[in-house]
């Protein structure tokens, strides 16, 4: 009895003393320097799940995120 109790104290001392390590932060992607918004970017080449934050002047491109939102893009209107 005495036996299991000092494992079951030992266990618990081991499991409880484990922390877990942080994650380094992700690498930036290819495409966060190839001079196109794309894959979730919020300007050109910044922002979004896997580049580097943008900077305060940093405005973002409006042929793929128009200010008004993704919404705001209108077709082109075809001649008769």
């Amino acid at each position: 009895m005495k036996q299991a109790l000092a494992i079951t104290v030992t266990c618990f001392l081991f499991l409880s003393a484990c922390q877990p390590q942080p994650l380094p932060p992700p690498e930036p992607s290819d495409h966060c320097d190839n001079g196109i918004q794309d894959e979730g970017e919020v300007g050109v080449d910044c922002g979004g799940p896997d580049c580097e934050p943008c900077q305060n002047d940093t405005q973002p491109d409006p042929e793929t995120n128009p200010p008004n939102g993704p919404d705001e893009i209108q077709p082109p209107i075809l001649p008769d």
